[in-house]
């Protein structure tokens, strides 16, 4: 299962799909709570409107992937190596 853009993927499979099955469950008793006599209805609408979301989704990672990191107005930034990779955090002027 591909789970990411760069080929990376889901490590515990297993643990993954049992999250996914606990919140599924959870959300239908929520329905169930909240939408007594229409649960089932409303349910269907939910899944059917899920696959909507891929197209916005995909839309909104274009747009964050194409923000510029700034510092904040009076902040400098400063790179700091550490033995791993390089940080930049920032501090005020």
């Amino acid at each position: 299962m591909r789970a990411f853009e760069d080929g990376r993927e889901l490590v515990d499979l297993p643990r993954v799909r049992q999250l996914h099955d606990y919140y599924l469950d959870l959300l239908a008793y929520e329905i169930e709570q909240n939408h007594a006599l229409t649960h089932g209805r409303v349910l269907i609408k939910i899944f059917q409107l899920l696959p909507l979301l891929g197209p916005i989704n995909a839309e909104q990672a274009v747009a964050i992937l194409n923000l510029k990191v700034d510092a904040p107005p009076g902040y400098l930034p400063v790179i700091s190596a550490s033995t791993s990779r390089k940080s930049r955090f920032y501090v005020l002027q």
